[in-house]
């Protein structure tokens, strides 16, 4: 089976149907970050012009890994292409067997975890001295010392700020893909927290 041939970059523009089939399959997901990723990799795989079947994604996979794609951007990527399947063999447009023959195409395994980068004390102090209002501190603060995206630290209502068991925790936090946790405030967060909370009385009931 031939798959489904798609268009190059310069045509995706004139063809709707693909375009909002790609959205459709987008709009299933419930997390915003991972809407904008997953139409990040469709843009780039329907601007490639290969096919939606085995070969053209993997000849797609192999040019992400030439142009050193780490594994967690290859399997994303291939995420994001296997859910414009789906969507397409939904509608007809792509047959059983070229679908599950896209299914089968193994990701990208890890070996162990990438060492990452991270802010050292004198770079946050740095940062926090730089930032203006008791609310801006509190959020960087919050940010750095409990590791929370900026959409999660937005999201937050003061009821969410709680202390249990004598320290501090940010209570039934929603991340990705509607994952909630609690998770530990340092005593050092406490402190720019509970100046911003203590400075205006106004902010009880509002969101941070």
């Amino acid at each position: 089976m031939g798959g489904l041939a798609l268009v190059s970059a310069s045509s995706v523009a004139q063809t709707p149907s693909l375009a909002h089939l790609a959205d459709l399959a987008v709009m299933s997901l419930g997390s915003p970050a991972s809407r904008r990723n997953y139409s990040r990799y469709l843009r780039l795989f329907l601007g490639s012009g290969l096919s939606l079947d085995r070969s053209g994604v993997q000849a797609w996979l192999i040019s992400l890994k030439r142009q050193r794609a780490g594994p967690v951007t290859i399997n994303v990527a291939l995420a994001a292409v296997r859910l414009l399947a789906r969507e397409a063999n939904a509608r007809g447009l792509l047959s059983d067997v070229d679908l599950g023959a896209l299914e089968r195409i193994r990701g990208v395994k890890r070996s162990g975890e990438r060492l990452g980068n991270w802010l050292e004390l004198g770079a946050v102090e740095m940062l926090l001295g730089a930032a203006q209002g008791a609310r801006n501190k509190a959020l960087i603060a919050c940010m750095v010392g409990c590791g929370l995206r900026r959409a999660e630290v937005c999201a937050l209502e003061w009821e969410q700020w709680q202390q249990r068991g004598g320290r501090w925790v940010v209570c039934d936090v929603k991340g990705k893909g509607g994952r909630v946790r609690s998770v530990p405030a340092p005593d050092w967060v406490a402190e720019y927290m509970n100046a911003w909370k203590g400075q205006d009385a106004e902010h009880e009931n509002v969101s941070v």
